[in-house]
């Protein structure tokens, strides 16, 4: 004879069974986990070891890409980057030229090539990278710039080849703040100080938070004998400046340090409105 079941156990069953079934259907319904596909996550991880500063180890990385893939072009760019934080500005450059010569007409990769060229000290061949560059992307001011200051750069300065490179960005719909801003310099090197002025007065036109023209003017104000002026100039420079950059900053309060005590020494002290009237 069966022993009678206990009330209530074959509906308990059922219910585990239902909740059982559901689970599955549940399970088999929902999107499988989210992947990147190969390439991102390649990137992803060589992203993740350079902001730790593992750049040999994300090198390694992108040299295993490589191998797999010789002529990948973000596997290349990735390659010329971390050597050039790994300060290996030699390696940097024969991947960028060898890159160069499967992309002739790239004009970010012949700045480029200008860039590492003037790092080994190779200036006329970074001065014809740079010219190159602009040919290839003429309403592009960078290597223009780039050119100006090399050319500022020399121990003989060529002021008259860098105005001459930075004269179509220096007014129009290419206008840069940069070039203005090393048209100063050139100015300044011809020996042309009020004509720098100028410059510099007109960069800030174009982007009022410039920080190395707003630097020069407080300089020029500072050796023109206007303390009150450059104290001002030094404090809209120290309100715009990177506070990353914490040598910077440490030198711009210096120079507001000293002003404000010079300003302070040479005012007359404020009169006390309760003094007493001078006896008539």
């Amino acid at each position: 004879m069966m022993a009678p079941r206990k009330v209530g156990e074959s509906s308990r069953r059922g219910l585990l069974l239902a909740l059982a079934f559901a689970l599955q259907v549940a399970g088999c319904s929902s999107p499988p986990p989210a992947t990147l596909p190969p390439e991102e996550e390649r990137l992803a991880e060589l992203r993740a070891l350079e902001s730790a500063h593992r750049f040999r180890a994300a090198l390694a990385k992108t040299d295993e890409w490589l191998a797999g893939a010789p002529d990948d072009a973000a596997a290349l760019a990735w390659k010329t980057r971390l050597l050039r934080q790994l300060g290996d500005e030699r390696r940097a450059l024969e991947v960028v030229q060898a890159r160069r010569a499967k992309a002739p007409r790239d004009a970010a990769l012949a700045y480029e090539e200008g860039e590492l060229l003037a790092h080994v000290g190779l200036d006329d061949r970074a001065l014809a990278a740079f010219d190159e560059a602009r040919a290839l992307a003429p309403d592009d001011a960078l290597p223009a710039v780039a050119a100006a200051a090399l050319l500022l750069s020399k121990k003989r300065p060529d002021a008259a080849g860098a105005q001459q490179r930075l004269a179509p960005f220096l007014d129009g719909p290419h206008a840069s703040a940069e070039a203005r801003f090393h048209q100063g310099l050139a100015l300044e090197a011809a020996g042309d100080a009020a004509g720098a002025r100028a410059a510099w007065e007109r960069a800030l036109e174009l982007e009022p938070l410039h920080v190395p023209s707003m630097r020069n003017l407080a300089l020029l104000a500072e050796q023109g004998g206007d303390a009150p002026g450059a104290l001002v100039l030094w404090r809209r420079v120290k309100r715009s400046a990177s506070p990353l950059d914490a040598k910077f900053v440490q030198e711009v309060d210096a120079k507001i340090a000293a002003l404000k005590a010079r300003v302070e020494k040479v005012e007359p002290p404020a009169k006390d409105a309760n003094a007493a009237a001078p006896k008539g």
